[in-house]
């Protein structure tokens, strides 16, 4: 298990990465391929076959020998030599093997070939050469524009996430939620948005409004698929986690209660316009094609809680390359049900790129709230 060691719970909104059009899945590409040849090309020594050219007798002397004079002891250990075909049938028998061997190796190239390097070359020879990371992305669309979708029946370990990696990513997402001011407890409203988040707690009679991050409410209560290793959560969620896993028939037992994602206004608007349907829990995700931030692990493909931001981050980039991007970005929209099912089965090349963006103002307002 990879632990994500946090040593405070709180969230520090850092500064704007700059955008940056990089593809760093090339260079991984190329140092799988590096070891698979290493593989075959350190065969012989690994093994440690006879080589083909020696065929005359072989000597084997004992460390015993050496410190013994075989006329002065009729026990004395002596040399003991190999026939001249003796020798032929070891060296043939170990050449099979070697061959054998580089077979096998040779069919493990072949099947890495075919599943890990062929899916990048059809998306590097698109727009010009240049690689498309957006095509990390599952979206919507593929299905409806009527091209064939090259990562349809794609699924590599390679690209697989663990849950832990996953769980890091939710980590820099802020989540809001209401807890009763008489009682304690947790609504079962999770929000995207600090605002909708006040709304509801007006529409309301004593409920105040808490943040924290989506990892400590995603997987544990909207999903019930149980806690990773992580730093504590808030006391209202892990009293809510406890319930979840009290035992059936037990008197305060609320493992009937359904947490739920509430995505944030314009983001159900902006999914509406583009006719997207959220299923239960689901969110809408908006990627900007030949959008890329550099990150400390390599590019990073922004997944945008909010359109805007997308198409902002755009024209920024736009700006700084000269302008040689086309004057209207193109939006496509993804769900994070989707995006994490991907990430969990791998079924995209790059999907480890992906990174999810929140709403500036969401972030300073979850940073606020969890520094109280």
């Amino acid at each position: 298990l990879q632990i994500n060691k946090i040593s405070k719970m709180r969230w520090r909104p850092t500064a704007p990465s700059t955008p940056q059009p990089l593809d760093p899945r090339p260079t991984k590409m190329l140092r799988q391929i590096s070891f698979v040849a290493l593989l075959l090309a350190n065969t012989h020594s690994c093994y440690g076959f006879v080589a083909p050219s020696s065929r005359a007798a072989v000597t084997f002397t004992t460390p015993i020998s050496q410190h013994h004079d075989a006329s002065s002891s009729p026990h004395a250990l002596v040399s003991t030599q190999l026939s001249s075909s003796t020798a032929i049938r070891m060296a043939s028998s170990n050449e099979g093997n070697e061959i054998v061997t580089k077979i096998v190796l040779a069919g493990i190239l072949v099947i890495f070939l075919a599943t890990s390097i062929v899916p990048f070359l059809s998306e590097m020879g698109s727009d010009g050469g240049s690689a498309n990371l957006s095509g990390a992305v599952v979206t919507r669309q593929e299905g409806k524009s009527g091209a064939a979708d090259p990562y349809k029946n794609y699924e590599s370990s390679f690209d697989r996430l663990s849950r832990a990696k996953i769980q890091e990513k939710l980590s820099r997402v802020p989540a809001f939620y209401l807890v009763n001011k008489v009682s304690g407890r947790m609504a079962p409203e999770i929000y995207c948005s600090f605002e909708d988040a006040v709304d509801a707690s007006k529409a309301g009679d004593g409920f105040n409004v808490k943040a924290t991050t989506l990892n400590q409410v995603m997987y544990p209560l909207v999903l019930k698929r149980g806690r990773m290793m992580m730093p504590p959560p808030p006391a209202e969620v892990a009293k809510e986690e406890d319930e979840l896993r009290a035992e059936d028939g037990g008197s305060t037992s609320t493992s009937d209660i359904k947490f739920k994602l509430i995505p944030s206004k314009p983001a159900l608007k902006d999914a509406a316009g583009a006719k997207l349907d959220l299923g239960e829990n689901d969110l809408p995700l908006f990627v900007a094609d030949r959008l890329a931030f550099a990150g400390s692990g390599g590019a990073q493909v922004p997944l945008f809680f909010e359109r805007d931001d997308a198409i902002a981050s755009y024209n920024r980039l736009r700006e700084q390359g000269g302008g040689k991007l086309p004057a209207e970005a193109n939006i496509r929209v993804t769900t994070l049900l989707d995006e994490l099912n991907s990430m969990e089965k791998g079924t995209r090349p790059g999907v480890k790129q992906l990174e999810f963006y929140p709403a500036a103002d969401d972030l300073m307002r979850a940073d606020a709230l969890m520094g109280n």
